[in-house]
């Protein structure tokens, strides 16, 4: 429970976290440092409305899959799926 309290604190503040990040590694005028900070929030956004519901629905479909015993071949086909 505390991983998925933890995950989800820091998934809400990504875009923060990684201007942070970015902006330690290169300089950045401030005209770039606003880029950057529009450009993370809108790519954070498009994940959250297009893959966060992919990755909901394979965990779920694993779980599903899970209540019986799985096979090599179901876990390859997890894998390939995630990858």
């Amino acid at each position: 429970m505390l991983g998925g309290c933890t995950t989800q604190f820091l998934y809400n503040r990504l875009d923060t976290i990684l201007h942070l990040y970015l902006s330690s590694q290169v300089s950045l005028e401030p005209p770039q440092a606003r880029a950057l900070k529009g450009a993370l929030g809108e790519y954070l956004a498009w994940h959250r409305r297009s893959e966060l519901p992919r990755y909901a629905q394979f965990a779920a479909e694993v779980a599903n899959a899970a209540r019986q015993p799985l096979s090599r071949e179901r876990i390859d086909a997890a894998r390939i799926g995630l990858e």
